[in-house]
């Protein structure tokens, strides 16, 4: 029945695809949503995705899409259908269910379209309270989409993984003894649970065991203790970059590398066109001149701490970048390994964009703390960066999440460095030298970044960097 199947959506892939869809669509709706598990349904299409029995990125981008229109759907019923909506919950004496959505989505604001889609029967309704609670359209717009990617990414991955990993596992079932087979898999899970220790670690929270110890740590080390925390984050980025690195360069992740980039190798010259646009901008000389720029700027405008959390940030990642894509000389893609070098684990771009664009958001925030544009445009930036490296072909994406983890490690470690008694008196020291005399003209953060802008595009222009033609198969 399965070969049957599979040989019919081969021959009718439209099926599947209109499957899939359906599928994120009911997935996304409203009270419907929560009887149709996704755990349960979409890793079938992952990995009829992954065997290329169904289109892979046709399929994605429905499945995307179906997902967007089921959130507009619930959250457009909760603006025009709030007043009905309450008066079933009190009907049916499920008001508690109400109350804590309210509760929810007032807590997290955009974000609980994120982290609502992955908890149990609730996921399905939280664009319904959004609705219902007259969240912002913009925001919950630029919330729905990351929501929906992730969830897609997360449901089709185990489906993927089982076809990725047939050929070791299924086929030669005598290999799941090899011990290489289990350290593999233990350094997997260390890494995993580094990761989300990391993402969602917080002070006081029960299962964090280990904040106790990281107290002692910082009086050690000269540290405030309000710095513990960040301490903890550093420490648990580390072990998941050096857990990575090792996977990588071991080929553990090569099928899901080699899966990636035969999606996006079949790009369009005017799509390569606009991403080296783009890309222009994160040339990593410019943005080590940059980051100069931006420190000396904020120091003269009287926020030292900013300008040189700024140069720091990206000091340490271009330093933490260099000494990795030299000791690991992880190939890159071969049709651009002449152009660009043959090193291309972890992507510099994407380090130091990231540790760049954190430091300045970091600074804006300060001054706003609601302020909700500037984390969204950091997470633009940082995300296009990533992802456009990868469309032109210039790393795996592998590389570019270590990037990615390497310069938020490299921004959360240079938050600490300067809470340090001997860097505040350095930083002391040097402040006066730097301070703008009398006359000096001080640019605005817009006019610097325009010029630097502009330059970056007349350099990569005059040096032919913008040629579609060498990242092209």
């Amino acid at each position: 029945m399965i070969a049957t199947l599979t040989h019919t959506l081969q021959q009718h892939s439209e099926y599947g695809m209109m499957i899939a869809f359906a599928l994120s669509l009911i997935e996304s709706l409203p009270f419907i949503g929560s009887f149709f598990p996704g755990m349960l349904t979409m890793p079938i299409i992952g990995w009829l995705m992954a065997s290329q029995r169904i289109p892979p990125a046709t399929t994605f981008a429905l499945i995307i899409i179906g997902g967007m229109i089921g959130d507009y759907i619930g959250f457009f019923m909760g603006i025009y259908c709030k007043d009905f909506v309450k008066k079933l919950a009190r009907r049916f004496n499920i008001t508690q269910w109400f109350t804590t959505g309210e509760l929810f989505v007032e807590k997290y604001g955009p974000m609980s379209i994120v982290i609502g889609r992955f908890i149990g029967p609730f996921r399905s309704s939280v664009p319904l309270f959004a609705g219902i609670f007259d969240m912002n359209r913009f925001y919950f717009s630029l919330a729905a989409l990351p929501s929906v990617t992730l969830w897609a990414i997360v449901h089709l991955a185990p489906g993927m993984i089982v076809h990725w990993f047939n050929y070791d596992i299924v086929a030669h079932f005598h290999q799941l003894m090899h011990p290489q087979l289990w350290c593999t898999l233990i350094i997997m899970t260390i890494m995993i649970i580094a990761f989300l220790s990391a993402l969602f670690m917080q002070e006081n929270a029960p299962w964090n065991i280990l904040s106790r110890y990281f107290i002692p740590c910082c009086d050690y080390l000269g540290l405030p203790r309000t710095e513990a925390l960040n301490l903890q984050k550093v420490l648990h980025l580390v072990i998941t970059i050096s857990c990575l690195v090792f996977l990588i360069t071991q080929e553990t992740l090569k099928p899901i590398n080699l899966f990636v980039y035969s999606l996006v190798s079949g790009n369009n010259g005017w799509i390569i066109q606009l991403s080296l646009l783009y890309n222009a901008l994160c040339y990593i000389p410019f943005m080590l001149l940059l980051s100069v720029a931006c420190c000396l700027h904020f120091i003269r405008r009287g926020y030292s701490e900013s300008g040189f959390h700024i140069l720091l940030s990206t000091g340490i990642a271009f330093a933490a970048c260099f000494i990795i894509k030299y000791t690991a000389y992880y190939p890159r893609p071969m049709h651009v390994a002449l152009l660009l070098g043959n090193q291309s684990l972890p992507s510099g771009h994407t380090c130091l964009t990231t540790a760049l664009v954190l430091a300045l958001a970091a600074h804006y925030q300060k001054k706003n703390p609601h302020q909700m544009r500037v984390h969204t445009l950091a997470t633009m930036s940082i995300a296009m960066t990533m992802c456009i490296r990868v469309l032109i072909g210039a790393h795996w994406i592998s590389d570019v999440m270590v990037g990615w983890m390497l310069g938020y490690t490299a921004f959360l470690f240079s938050a600490i460095c300067l809470k340090h008694e001997k860097l505040k008196t350095l930083s002391g020291f040097l402040l006066p030298y730097l301070q703008p005399s009398g006359n000096t003209v001080v640019l605005s953060t817009s006019a610097l970044l325009l010029s630097y802008a502009a330059a970056s595009l007349f350099y990569a222009g005059l040096m032919n960097q913008l040629s579609a033609a060498p990242y092209l198969l």
